[in-house]
């Protein structure tokens, strides 16, 4: 983001909530002094009006999106027996759900351009999965599937779409 920001792209951050982001201000800071900007947008993934208010103003500003990078998630421990099904479910609905709420929000204007770009981040876990990430672990393969699949669909629409995949993240 600070790296593209700084090649003078036009970036767009979403933040469920701006209260608590200091990372990400500090990265705007550090990207104003270098020239460039990052605009900062409240973004619950996990809400439908929430979505098309930020997708909405990035739209008015710009006139399309170029270029969707569905980074929002959340982790939870534990195992199958003892998380109860509610964490299950709000892992989801970040994780999975918000992502392609988020992606089938940017995709019509993509495909009628006939041009674009969705990164999701996955993670290892969505390769190899580890007892301690019950939760986690299976909404990262849906990632990995779910891309592969929407390759697939927006290949004929010269939409690429791709899933990034780290390790361990502090």
């Amino acid at each position: 983001m600070v790296r593209l920001a700084k090649a003078g792209h036009k970036v767009y951050a979403g933040v469920r909530n701006p209260g608590t982001a200091d990372d990400l201000k500090a990265a705007i800071e550090q990207v104003e002094q270098a020239g460039g900007t990052i605009a900062m947008l409240t973004l619950d993934v996990t809400e439908e009006g929430s979505i098309q208010n930020a997708i909405g103003s990035v739209l008015a500003a710009e006139g399309r999106i170029d270029v969707l990078v569905n980074n929002a998630g959340i982790s939870s421990r534990g195992s199958v027996e003892e998380t109860p099904l509610e964490v299950f479910r709000g892992v989801f609905e970040t994780n999975f759900f918000g992502l392609v709420a988020v992606t089938q929000a940017v995709l019509p204007g993509m495909r009628e351009r006939g041009a674009g770009a969705i990164i999701n981040v996955g993670s290892l876990a969505g390769q190899m999965a580890f007892a301690a990430h019950s939760v986690y672990a299976p909404t990262k393969y849906a990632v990995e599937a779910l891309t592969e699949i929407l390759a697939q669909q927006m290949l004929p629409f010269n939409v690429r779409v791709a899933v990034i995949e780290p390790g361990v993240i502090p």
